[in-house]
């Protein structure tokens, strides 16, 4: 693989899975070693949940922005930087990236699949892309090129409406589909004699409303980036 070649391929989904993963679990132990930590003293608690809420904002927005990589693109040889001058993503931007990241969860890495440059939704928002950090040291089958999506014959809405078009179904699935649960839940409240009896169709209920959450998701983030959504369309180019 030439220097051409290696400068201008990314990872593979699968690589970004695990750096996700392993910030993840980071994030976890953070959370609760300072909840925990605090729960032990005595201060106010505005200055409690400002202590527990530091961590992940050094983990992923601080290191981001520092570093360019989390623990967990460390780990996997990766680096976050932005699209247009290959710069770390000053603090903002990486604080917005973190927080779409959170609010979309791993479903947000479905677009990984369908972008020319690889990039998950969050990266889309923040004009970032996520790269090798030593692109000689992988294998070729672990490198992927720009990848081609958009059909010729088709003019497509701009990246950043796609991106925010997205973002605003994702949000309006999740408060139609919290107020179908609650529905849901409420119907089965007035249906159960005992609601202990009733747990695990509770539990059956909410499994099938993740289930249910990420397929919405996924199919929302693909019609969306190949310009399908409504208020949000590719348009056919005039013959």
């Amino acid at each position: 693989m030439n220097e051409r070649n290696i400068a201008t391929r990314y990872p593979r989904l699968s690589r970004r899975m695990q750096a996700v993963i392993i910030d993840g679990i980071i994030l976890a132990g953070a959370f609760f070693g300072a909840a925990v930590f605090m729960s032990s003293t005595d201060i106010n608690a505005f200055l409690k949940i400002g202590f527990v809420a530091f961590f992940p904002m050094v983990l992923e927005p601080g290191l981001v922005s520092v570093t360019g990589a989390t623990i967990g693109h460390r780990l996997r040889g990766l680096r976050v930087e932005r699209a247009d001058n290959g710069e770390n993503l000053d603090f903002f931007r990486a604080t917005v990236r973190f927080f779409t990241k959170s609010f979309l969860g791993l479903p947000s890495l479905v677009l990984v699949l369908l972008t020319k440059r690889h990039q998950a939704i969050h990266d889309l928002a923040t004009g970032s892309v996520v790269i090798f950090q030593d692109p000689s040291k992988v294998n070729d089958h672990e490198a992927l090129p720009e990848r081609v999506m958009e059909e010729n014959e088709f003019v497509y809405p701009s990246k950043h409406k796609r991106t925010f078009f997205i973002i605003i179904y994702a949000f309006g699935g999740l408060i139609f589909e919290a107020v179908v649960l609650m529905a849901l839940e409420q119907l089965l409240i007035n249906r159960c004699a005992a609601p202990v009896n009733c747990a695990s169709i509770y539990q059956a209920v909410d499994d099938l409303a993740v289930i249910g959450w990420l397929f919405f998701l996924g199919v929302v983030m693909a019609l969306g980036w190949s310009g399908r959504l409504w208020g949000c369309r590719r348009i056919k180019r005039d013959s």
